[in-house]
């Protein structure tokens, strides 16, 4: 069997030879016996993904970090009418706005004592309606059940679409960035604004895909991510006072800085960043995102110019590394595999969409681990839309599904609850703090959203104080 991307919205015309080409052209019941397999695969990595994922009530010990309840005071400012800030007598924009403004309506509802229990809800909700959105957008009904059961079950997306954050509406917004990649440009164009107010980062993805609309013509391909970063920074500058999130640079400034001072040599400053330049190269972040899916992709990439004769040299330097004591090979331990096993029927150029795909992402892996040197699971939520995306253009090979979901059951382990149970303590100082000092005394903390959360916006108009965030 010859699996070839569909020609409409495809990745390319990359052929691949699958192994099982002689035993499935015999018959067309074996094809049907491994869609079934594949139904079956993506149920279980649904339902999986599901039971072990979702948390009934996530709080600041589990999933709900410091920067969800800086939004949740932030929305409850605004609802309250006290303007667009977090720390006491200063406009803020460390904030990303179209979450935080999605959260006002919220106030209004139900209140907003209510918000860290709506706001995780409501991210699950988007999950599930990003699921079915996939569903929808491949032509192939069983591919489409396939991967919206792998994305409703995704480990990491289950984590972090109830963190209380702007995480699902972001993968949300690139999902549809890429399932309306050749819509009109007016939508097109809607549709990056949207994202790149929902995250920032997102630029990234929207750029490389306006380059891949308009490859023959710069200015028009320049011109969407102009506007969308133009809005951008309007909307940051009338609300937050600033032309940027004011949240974007001081972890960094902080890690850069802490490196200066430790070692300020070049060679101190080089061994730093090739720390955190190394997992952009197809290390931990791609696997927590889907280790066979990016694997994948990345084969899709490299397949058409690497060398037939040399097709299983890649498995043994990845044997070889890891016999030598190096790690965090999944995501190359895939792209190898799959270049030993599947060698294309003849060279090709390399196909252009998933280069865009994959060039998008990257950009955010590259901005928050090899620029910001502040890595954060959450960050790599959208890179889950390019390991699905890629393997739903060939997925009329059902043994690639059915792959896809196992791999994805077995990981399920690859994302952990993260050690928040400090931020108990936080929460506490922000209770008890009417019982050491006077209401009329302003304090300023580090990491202030939960302090600003329990001691201003739950405690006033009886008990308000005035916290001072010191990040920014």
């Amino acid at each position: 069997m010859v699996l070839r991307a569909p020609v409409s919205g495809s990745l390319g015309n990359v052929q691949l030879l699958d192994p099982l080409r002689q035993a499935s052209s015999r018959s067309s019941t074996v094809n049907s016996a491994w869609g079934v397999t594949a139904v079956f695969a993506a149920t279980l990595a649904g339902v999986l993904g599901l039971a072990t994922g979702v948390m009934g009530t996530p709080d600041a010990s589990n999933r709900l970090r410091d920067d969800a309840f800086y939004e949740f005071a932030w929305a409850a400012n605004v609802a309250a009418g006290l303007g667009p800030t977090v720390s006491d007598g200063v406009t803020t924009s460390g904030v990303q706005l179209l979450w935080s403004l999605f959260l006002v309506p919220c106030v209004w509802l139900f209140g907003a004592a209510a918000l860290p229990i709506v706001a995780p809800w409501f991210g699950f909700v988007l999950h599930v309606i990003t699921a079915g959105l996939w569903f929808r957008g491949c032509k192939d009904r069983l591919t489409g059940f396939c991967i919206a059961g792998c994305w409703l079950g995704h480990p990491l997306l289950v984590r972090e679409s109830q963190n209380g954050q702007e995480t699902a509406l972001a993968c949300l917004l690139a999902s549809v960035l890429w399932l309306r990649r050749a819509a009109s440009e007016r939508a097109f164009l809607l549709c990056s604004c949207l994202a790149v107010l929902a995250r920032s980062d997102l630029l990234a993805f929207v750029v490389a895909l306006s380059v891949w609309r308009h490859r023959r013509c710069w200015w028009r391909a320049v011109l969407t991510p102009a506007i969308a970063l133009t809005v951008h920074v309007l909307a940051n500058a009338l609300l937050g006072g600033g032309l940027w999130p004011d949240s974007a640079m001081p972890m960094a400034w902080l890690w850069h800085a802490n490196q200066a001072v430790a070692d300020p040599s070049w060679s101190g400053w080089w061994q730093q960043a090739w720390w955190f330049l190394r997992p952009t190269l197809l290390g931990g972040p791609w696997a927590m995102a889907s280790a066979m899916g990016l694997g994948f992709g990345a084969f899709v990439l490299v397949r058409p110019w690497w060398p037939p004769a040399l097709r299983a040299f890649p498995a043994a330097a990845v044997g070889c590394a890891y016999a030598w004591g190096a790690r965090d090979l999944a995501t190359p331990a895939w792209m190898a595999m799959f270049l030993a096993l599947l060698p294309a029927a003849r060279p090709r150029r390399v196909p252009r969409l998933p280069l865009a795909l994959l060039a998008g992402l990257l950009g955010i892996v590259v901005l928050h681990w090899a620029v910001r040197w502040y890595p954060r699971d959450y960050y790599l939520a959208p890179l889950v839309v390019a390991a699905l995306a890629v393997v739903a253009a060939y997925g009329r090979s059902r043994l690639l599904l059915v792959v896809l979901a196992l791999a994805q059951v077995a990981d399920r382990d690859r994302v952990r609850a993260e050690p928040l149970a400090g931020q108990v303590e936080m929460a506490m100082a922000g209770q008890f703090l009417a019982n050491v000092l006077p209401t009329s005394e302003r304090i300023g903390c580090f990491n202030s959203g939960l302090v600003t959360w329990y001691a201003a916006v739950m405690a006033a108009p009886t008990a308000h104080r005035g916290v001072v965030n010191l990040d920014g």
